[in-house]
């Protein structure tokens, strides 16, 4: 027989990935203090306070990225929250046909009863939820567009060219076009 065993070598705590910068009160050897922007943005404002903070950098700092993934991530949040509302929904339907019967015993009502009132919290809840994240998503989407927008302008800005001809046209292509107008329209 053949014995086969598994050693795992435990990393040393050189080895492991220490940050340059810390952002409390006090740092490990080898570490600097973090700036107030760069605090901001691994969201540990605790050195330097809310009053030192700007609130740009700050709102900068927490917002979310804004690439096409990022609102597709948002997007997939408030489809997640559309579904439990359906399943909520669902649920509250089958407890109010149960509710309605006639036969149903008293420890039975009063437990149907319960769950009522704790789906009547969870709408509550699922409601705040969902008009936060359907803002998150209109807010996320409005930046992007913008974004995309100043990108989109500054290409064009970059590309130069001539005001006369547009993306793709050149006297040779114009010529062309009149040339097949010419005779389509004139026989």
């Amino acid at each position: 027989m053949i014995k086969i065993s598994i050693i795992y070598i435990m990393p040393k705590d050189d080895e492991k990935e220490i940050s340059k910068y810390y952002c409390g009160l006090k740092g490990k050897s080898g570490q600097k203090p973090g700036s107030v922007r760069y605090c901001a943005k691994v969201h540990q404002i605790r050195r330097y306070g809310i009053k030192y903070v700007n609130e740009e950098d700050l709102a900068n700092a927490l917002a979310p990225k804004l690439n096409k993934q990022a609102v597709m991530d948002e997007e997939k949040k408030l489809l997640a929250i559309h579904q439990d509302i359906q399943k909520l929904v669902s649920d509250f339907k089958k407890n109010k046909y149960f509710l309605a019967q006639e036969d149903l015993k008293a420890k039975d009502r009063k437990r149907l009863e319960l769950a009522r009132e704790r789906m009547l919290k969870r709408r509550d809840y699922l409601k705040k939820r969902f008009i936060n994240q359907t803002a998150v998503v209109k807010d996320i989407k409005q930046r992007y567009a913008l974004k995309k927008k100043a990108r989109k302008a500054k290409k064009k800005k970059r590309a130069g060219g001539s005001k006369y001809y547009g993306r793709g046209s050149s006297p040779i292509s114009l010529h062309k076009k009149a040339l097949r107008y010419y005779f389509f329209r004139y026989p």
